[in-house]
């Protein structure tokens, strides 16, 4: 789980350059992703 995050996080510096709404939709997506991870620590 913790790598697929990583995974995300080059996904979203890679789309920074393309355009803003990827960017702003790969920065929720990732948000999401990780408040899951933290749940399921927790």
């Amino acid at each position: 789980m913790l790598v697929l995050l990583f995974f995300h996080y080059i996904l979203l510096y890679f789309h920074i350059v393309k355009s803003p709404f990827e960017k702003i939709y790969y920065r929720f997506f990732c948000s999401f992703l990780f408040l899951a991870y933290f749940c399921i620590i927790i």
